[in-house]
């Protein structure tokens, strides 16, 4: 694979790939070519600059890595229909507005939004399909998260430290989701989809989310692969709505929720392995009582 290290190499190298492309004497091979323009490596992105020229080369797919710094505007990416790498949208200060890859159906690799310490709204990715990873975090100005609604399947889903997050409207139609993590979101106080979302594969954890009211987003949700952590959301009080979940295979830790007194949705699910920890909430249940009237 080509790693892509200097900027006016690739560009040389786009434009000596352009013209053997334009000097074909087949016109159906030409057409061919142009419909679907594969860059043939790893693409690192660092000015607004740099992204409007690689867009102008016609590229629909990047066989690699993509990754953009200082960028101001990503709607020139409007085209991009494929990444076969990782996406990564890191350390852009004058990114407002998550906008543009409404053409995008894969992301093959770890999608990271990060330390964008402007970026107030992401609301992208019209087309988005699948995804290995998808970590949105330490992007200290952001209020919503409204984008997603095609997706339906992530291997790994985090959204974290995200200071300002108040609201994510997000993932309407997903289905198959192996890892979820909701951590250090201070103000975060509406999560609405998930709604097709019967079994988390792997570890879960609702974690420090102070004002939170609810975990209405995981009511469908049946099974939970390994652990399920609960930890430090200061304005929850009722499990309730877990009141669909049969099983966790691998324990709950269930600790620091100061308003929490009522476990009664964990009632008719079975907690299998030896780690039960739930301490240090308004009430601490023994695992005996979950189905009891001593369930709150």
């Amino acid at each position: 694979m080509i790693r892509t290290t200097n900027y006016w190499v690739i560009m040389l190298l786009c434009a000596l790939m352009l013209t053997a492309c334009n000097s074909d004497d087949d016109g159906e091979v030409e057409e061919s070519v142009r419909e679907e323009m594969v860059f043939p490596g790893d693409m690192t992105i660092s000015s607004q600059k740099e992204l409007e020229d690689f867009t102008a080369l016609g590229f629909t797919q990047i066989e690699g890595d993509l990754k953009i710094t200082n960028a101001e505007d990503l709607t020139p990416l409007k085209d991009l229909n494929k990444v076969g790498g990782s996406l990564w949208i890191k350390g852009n200060p004058n990114l407002l507005e998550l906008k543009g890859f409404s053409s995008l159906e894969k992301v093959g690799g770890l999608l990271y939004i990060t330390e964008n310490h402007s970026l107030r709204t992401i609301d992208i990715f019209e087309k988005l399909k699948s995804v290995a990873t998808l970590y949105i975090v330490l992007n200290d100005k952001l209020e919503k998260i409204i984008s997603f609604e095609t997706l339906t399947e992530i291997g790994s889903l985090r959204i974290a430290h995200n200071d300002r997050l108040e609201r994510m409207q997000s993932f309407e139609i997903l289905e198959n989701l192996g890892m979820l993590d909701i951590d250090n979101n201070d103000v975060l106080t509406v999560i609405s989809g998930f709604s097709n979302v019967t079994e988390i594969g792997g570890i879960t954890k609702i974690n420090n989310n102070e004002l939170l009211p609810n975990l209405e987003f995981l009511s469908s949700v049946s099974r939970i692969g390994t652990t399920l952590f609960i930890e430090n959301n200061a304005s929850l009080e009722t499990l309730s709505d877990l009141s669909n979940l049969d099983v966790i295979e691998n324990g709950c830790v269930i600790k620091e929720n100061t308003k929490l007194g009522d476990f009664c949705g964990l009632g008719t699910a079975e907690i299998k392995g030896d780690r039960y920890e739930v301490i240090n909430n308004l009430y601490n249940p023994s695992k005996d009582k979950l189905n009891t009237a001593s369930c709150k």
